[in-house]
């Protein structure tokens, strides 16, 4: 794939075996990939893996749209957190390490510090330290993105600008069908009007 700048305005669509785009202002022309119906254990184990990264992003896409701003300059926010997990949080056996799942990837802005987490069956309470005087780069307003992943049930619930840093405190309620025994993964990351955290990974709860 090659960018490509013109005087008049850009073709799009396909012209015999070349495909014109453009993305955030850029012209990018690309020749089409022929189907490769082809299946070696490496190519089935890269499927593999693909299609784990995208069961883990694609169901907290809004909030991935957020949190990955700063990595989307050369592709979607979605593209780049399907990557990073696919580079960091599959295992050689193909499983997903839900330690290493980023819902933020950031910036400059200081991560809360020491959050924890108290969890029942219908909610979570998250509680920190106002960290704000500590650095330049952290201010009581950051806001909080969480997000909780249910892997009994295979799904994932988020809120997007819930708290801000100086509340030291925020209760999310869990979706009423999550029940006693429900495996989760619970993380947090924050935002300003310019910049952005890497999230933290808090830890993984039973539901009781």
């Amino acid at each position: 794939m090659a960018r490509i700048n013109y005087i008049f305005s850009a073709p799009r669509g396909s012209v015999d075996n070349l495909t014109f785009s453009n993305w955030k202002a850029t012209n990018y022309v690309k020749k089409k990939i022929q189907t490769n119906k082809s299946n070696t254990p490496a190519q089935a184990k890269v499927r593999t893996a693909f299609s784990a990264a995208v069961s883990v992003i694609q169901p907290i896409n809004a909030l991935i749209k957020k949190g990955f701003a700063l990595y989307s300059k050369n592709q979607s926010e979605y593209n780049a957190a399907v990557a990073h997990v696919i580079k960091n949080a599959v295992t050689p056996d193909l499983q997903i390490d839900y330690t290493k799942i980023l819902i933020s990837r950031g910036g400059k802005i200081l991560p809360l510090q020491n959050p924890t987490v108290n969890a029942a069956t219908d909610s979570l309470s998250v509680s920190w330290e106002d960290n704000s005087n500590e650095s330049g780069n952290s201010n009581p307003t950051d806001k909080t993105l969480f997000c909780v992943i249910n892997t009994s049930k295979n799904e994932s619930s988020f809120a997007i600008d819930a708290a801000e840093r100086h509340e030291e405190s925020q209760s999310f309620a869990l979706p009423s069908h999550w029940e006693t025994g429900d495996q989760l993964h619970i993380y947090i990351g924050l935002t300003s009007q310019k910049d952005i955290s890497t999230s933290q990974y808090i830890g993984a709860f039973s539901l009781s």
